[in-house]
């Protein structure tokens, strides 16, 4: 149970971290901004690109607990870089869409911050997919969190098995996630250059 709480933990710091500095990025750097022009998704892009790397080399920690608790070497090790990578995938969609409002309404990067920390607790961090479904009706609605998707993959390819995930629900992440990105980039292209105006 340690290490699926490890795991999740892991999984989740890279969506909160990601989400909460992509909201962030034109506020945090505004005098950048004021300085020269350039393509302002830049910055929303470098801070998830990098959270991915910084959360990629903390997943060295699996290997050794793969030693003590004889978990298997098995080239299903490669969903937990692929879970990462759709935690950040899903950050930044929905990251870009509120990076410019935020630059209006600086209460929102703080709203953020409050949702991260709640969403620990509702998402698959101190459960699993497979404790949900013994909840019943109540447990099969919360398969739908779009984290429950990488946070589980990563577990499955600690354990060295092809994931149990129904289609559905993986595509359902996949989905929302692209959703996220395309009304995201949308709303950043149009927007982007009023809201610097309130920096």
């Amino acid at each position: 149970y340690a290490v699926w709480v490890l795991i999740g933990i892991i999984i989740w710091g890279c969506f909160g971290k990601s989400l909460q500095s992509t909201v962030t990025s034109l506020t945090g750097n505004k005098n950048t901004i004021h300085l020269v022009y350039f393509p302002r998704i830049v910055f929303p892009m470098t801070t998830v690109i990098g959270n991915i790397v910084i959360t990629l080399m903390s997943c060295v920690v699996i290997f050794p607990i793969i030693l003590v608790f004889n978990l298997p070497l098995t080239h299903h090790l490669v969903l937990i870089p692929l879970s990462v990578l759709l935690a950040g995938f899903l950050a930044i969609g929905v990251g870009i869409l509120l990076a410019p409002l935020n630059c209006i309404y600086r209460d929102i990067e703080h709203h953020i911050r409050f949702i991260v920390r709640a969403g620990f607790f509702v998402s698959p961090i101190m459960w699993t997919y497979e404790m949900a479904l013994e909840r019943g009706s109540f447990g099969e609605a919360a398969v739908y969190n779009p984290m429950l998707t990488p946070i589980t993959l990563a577990r499955h390819g600690l354990e060295g098995k092809v994931t149990t995930l129904p289609q559905e629900v993986i595509l359902f992440t996949l989905l929302f996630g692209l959703i996220m990105w395309i009304f995201g980039s949308i709303i950043f292209e149009r927007f982007e250059r009023q809201a610097v105006k309130y920096l």
